[in-house]
């Protein structure tokens, strides 16, 4: 059960991260496209998603990457130890392919590193969704 709720939720955050939009792929028209994601999901910050999580920060990383900061609620790393990390990766990429929301992503080559960790600060685990994991 907690293994769904967490691809689902994982899918859904995804989406309220494309809201901008840029028609252009060059260096500068894509390095301005992400700083506006990560400007306007900050602005939104904390984003609480239930009683279990939430998404502290958003930071631009080199290589054209966001790095989503998610704290999850009431979990531990023996918890995380037993999610199958390929199926919330599938699931991740699978909403990116899917979802007309997402075509600035593609078309800006975005990457997404989602990096969580416990109320406690410890890291639990994180994702990487690439380019080349949603053409």
């Amino acid at each position: 059960m907690k293994k769904s709720l967490l691809i689902a939720i994982i899918s859904f955050m995804l989406v309220g991260f494309t809201s901008c939009g840029n028609e252009g792929a060059n260096e500068k028209e894509r390095q301005e496209f992400l700083n506006t994601i990560v400007t306007q999901t900050n602005n939104l910050c904390p984003l609480e998603f239930g009683n279990w999580m939430s998404i502290v920060k958003v930071e631009a990383l080199p290589g054209y990457k966001a790095k989503v900061h998610c704290v999850l609620y009431n979990m531990t790393p023996e918890l995380c130890a037993s999610i199958d990390m390929a199926q919330v990766k599938a699931g991740v990429t699978a909403s990116i392919k899917s979802d007309p929301a997402f075509e600035q992503i593609k078309k800006n080559q975005i990457s997404y590193l989602y990096e969580y960790r416990n109320e406690n600060g410890e890291f639990l685990y994180d994702v990487l969704v690439t380019p080349e994991d949603y053409k």
